[in-house]
C-alpha cells in the first residue's frame, strides 16, 4: 500500500558547487614555440577560480629546437640563459616561457583555455626535469562529449539568500530541478464520492497529505524568459550555507541555481553569449536581496539536462556581507500574486532600456553597500551620495542655475549684492597693499566666485531634489515643507552632510552637533528614494519593502509616497 511519505521529493545530483576535470593535458608555449604533455587535474573552487595541476612528461616535449637542459630549459624560455660572451652564460631562474594554451582531454569532454594568467613549476636541477607545473587561468571552457543541442542556460548563484515561494506545473519535473516534484498517481488523488463516509474521509486525507508531501520542496522564484519559463531554486544544503555565511564562517557559498531556456540564441562561445544574454540579472538579484550576488561559471545544458558546455568566467563573486533586503517574496495586497524578484527580472530584461548600462550597475552596488550591517554611517552616506550622483549625471544636467527659481526683481537684487561683494574683495588688494602673487591670485578667484555664486551649483541636495522630481516622486516637496523655517532646508541639509563625508572623510556628529536620529532618518530615507528611482528605471511594477519602514510589512509599489504624506511617514521626527 502506498504511503504519503513515499512522495517526499529527493534531491537530484546534476549540479556540484566545485568541479574537477581529470585527464591528459597538452600545454603550448611561444618563446620558444613548443608543447609538452602529461596527466593533469583541473580544479574549480566555489568562487570560480580555475587552476590546472600538470605533471609534464619529458619524452612528450615537442619544440623547434632541442635543449641540453630538457624541460627546465624549455619552461625557462628564451631568456633562461643569458649569453655573457666568450662561451660564458648566466641562468635566470625567474625567466619563463609564456604559456599560450592549455587543453585537457577527459573521458567526459575537453577543457580548453588560451587565457593563462601565470604559472609556477617544481624542478630538479640535476636532471633538468620539471616534475610539476601549476597554472592559474582566466576565461576557459569545458565541452561535454556526445551532448545534444543546447536547451537551457544555468547560472550558479553565490551568496543568494532569499525565500522561494512560487511553483508552476510546467516546472514540476523540469530536467534541471534541484528537487523535482514527484508525481502522485491518480489512484491516490482520486476520491470516490459514492462510498462509505469514513472511507471517503480517509481517502481525502490521504490525497491531501500525499500532495502536500510531494510539493514540500516545490518552492521557486519563477520568471518568463526567451518565450519560456525560468526559475531560481535553492540547493539542498541551502540552510547550512546560509548559516555559514551569516555567522561569518564562510566568505562565499553557492546557494542556488538560476535556469532558463536558450531558445535559438548562439552559445558556442562566451563572447557570443554576451551578445544576447542579460548577465545583469545578477545585479537584479543583488538589488532584490541586498547582498552582492555572483556567479562562478555559466553552464549550457541540453533538453534532458546533460552538460553541453561550461564557461569558466567568474561574474562578481565577492565576500558575503549582510545587507538590507529590498524585495520580499510575498503576495501583493491587490491579490495579483507574488510580484517580487521574478517580476523584477521580467520587467527589467524585457522593458527597461537601461539594464546592462554601467551607470545603473554602479548605482545598484552603491545602494546595496550603503545598508550593509557592518557599514559605518559615514560610509553609508558616501555610498548613497555616489549612487545619486551617478544617476544624476545620467538623467539631469551637471550644473544648476540657482537664481532660476527667483523672481525677476529678487534675482536682480541678489545679482547686485554679489557684484558689490566681488568689488569689495577686489578692493582689498589696494586697501591692504597685498603684493604676494599667490595672495593676489587667490583674492581674484574668490571675487570671481562671489560674483557668480547665483549662477551654477553642483550641490548634492539640489541634485537629489532635481532627480527625484524628474522621476515623479513626491518626497522632495514633503521634506522641504517639513524643514521650512529652520536654519537649513532639506536640500541644504543633504548638501551639508555630503560635504562632511566628502571633505572631512566622516560625519562630525559630536563637534558639529549633528542630530544622530536625524542622520539615521536621512540615511534610511535616501536609501529608499534611491531604491525607488532605480526600480522605476527598471520599469518594476511589483512590490518592495521601503527602507524607511523598520518592521516587516506587505509589499508596496514604488509610487507609495503621496504628496499628502507627512515627513513622519518617511521616518523623520
Amino acid at each position: 500500500m502506498l504511503n504519503p511519505e513515499d512522495f517526499l521529493p529527493t534531491a537530484s545530483h546534476w549540479f556540484s558547487p566545485t568541479l574537477e576535470y581529470v585527464g591528459r593535458c597538452k600545454a603550448e608555449f611561444c618563446a620558444p614555440r613548443g608543447s609538452v604533455e602529461g596527466p593533469a587535474t583541473v580544479c574549480v573552487d566555489e568562487a570560480g577560480d580555475v587552476s590546472v595541476q600538470m605533471f609534464p612528461e619529458r619524452e612528450s616535449l615537442r619544440t623547434e629546437r632541442p635543449f641540453q637542459l630538457g624541460l627546465i630549459r624549455f619552461f625557462g624560455g628564451d631568456n633562461f640563459v643569458q649569453e655573457l660572451g666568450g662561451g660564458v652564460g648566466k641562468l635566470d631562474p625567474l625567466a619563463q616561457n609564456p604559456c599560450t594554451k592549455l587543453e585537457v582531454k577527459t573521458p567526459h569532454g575537453t577543457f580548453r583555455t588560451d587565457d593563462v594568467l601565470y604559472y609556477g613549476t617544481y624542478s630538479v636541477i640535476d636532471t633538468g626535469d620539471v616534475t610539476e607545473a601549476n597554472f592559474a587561468v582566466g576565461l576557459s571552457a569545458f565541452d561535454g562529449d556526445d551532448a545534444g543541442d543546447p536547451g537551457y542556460w544555468v547560472l550558479p548563484l553565490t551568496n543568494f539568500l532569499s525565500e522561494c515561494r512560487q511553483a508552476h506545473s510546467e516546472l514540476d519535473r523540469h530536467p534541471l530541478r534541484v528537487f523535482p516534484t514527484p508525481e502522485v498517481p491518480d489512484e491516490v488523488t482520486t476520491v470516490v464520492v459514492d462510498q462509505d463516509e469514513e472511507k471517503r474521509r480517509q481517502d481525502e486525507e490521504k490525497a491531501v497529505i500525499s500532495l502536500y508531501f510531494a510539493n514540500r520542496k516545490n518552492k521557486l522564484i519563477v520568471f518568463e524568459f526567451g518565450g519560456g519559463l525560468g526559475f531560481v531554486e535553492r540547493l539542498p544544503d541551502y540552510a547550512d550555507s546560509e548559516e555559514l555565511l551569516v555567522e561569518g564562517k564562510e566568505g562565499s557559498k553557492t546557494t542556488a541555481v538560476m535556469v532558463g531556456p536558450v531558445g535559438n540564441e548562439p552559445v558556442e562561445s562566451f563572447e557570443r553569449m554576451r551578445e544576447w544574454f542579460p548577465f545583469d540579472v545578477l545585479s537584479l538579484l543583488t538589488l532584490a536581496t541586498g547582498t552582492e550576488v555572483g556567479c562562478p561559471w555559466v553552464e549550457i545544458r541540453e533538453g534532458q539536462g546533460q552538460l553541453v558546455r561550461r564557461f569558466h568566467q567568474g561574474l562578481g563573486v565577492r565576500p558575503f556581507r549582510i545587507g538590507r533586503r529590498l524585495v520580499e517574496e510575498l503576495p501583493m495586497p491587490d491579490r495579483s500574486g507574488v510580484k517580487a524578484t521574478g517580476r523584477l527580472i521580467e520587467r527589467a530584461c524585457f522593458h527597461s532600456k537601461e539594464l546592462g548600462q554601467t551607470f545603473l550597475r554602479v548605482a545598484i552596488v552603491h545602494l546595496v553597500r550603503a545598508r550593509y550591517e557592518d557599514q559605518t554611517l559615514d560610509d553609508s552616506m558616501s555610498h548613497l551620495a555616489r549612487g545619486f550622483e551617478t544617476l544624476y549625471k545620467r538623467y539631469c544636467t551637471n550644473e544648476q542655475v540657482l537664481s532660476r527659481n527667483l523672481g525677476a526683481a529678487l534675482r536682480k537684487h541678489v545679482e547686485n549684492i554679489l557684484k558689490d561683494a566681488a568689488r569689495q574683495i577686489k578692493d582689498l588688494k589696494k586697501a591692504t597693499g597685498v603684493t604676494d602673487p599667490g595672495e593676489l591670485a587667490t583674492l581674484d578667484r574668490i571675487a570671481s566666485r562671489a560674483q557668480s555664486a547665483d549662477e551654477k551649483d553642483k550641490a548634492f541636495g539640489v541634485a537629489v531634489v532635481d532627480l527625484i522630481t524628474k522621476f515623479g516622486l513626491a518626497d522632495a516637496q514633503i521634506l522641504e515643507d517639513h524643514y521650512r523655517g529652520r536654519m537649513m532646508g532639506w536640500g541644504a541639509l543633504l548638501a551639508h552632510y555630503r560635504g562632511d563625508v566628502t571633505h572631512h572623510g566622516y560625519l562630525d556628529i559630536l563637534e558639529a552637533g549633528h542630530d544622530w536620529e536625524e542622520l539615521v532618518a536621512v540615511r534610511n530615507h535616501l536609501h529608499d528614494v534611491l531604491a525607488r528611482v532605480i526600480l522605476k528605471t527598471l520599469e518594476f511594477d511589483g512590490g518592495y519593502t521601503p527602507g524607511v519602514v523598520t518592521q516587516r510589512v506587505i509589499p508596496l509599489t514604488v509610487d507609495w509616497v503621496k504628496p499628502s504624506f507627512s515627513a513622519q511617514a518617511l521616518g523623520y521626527k
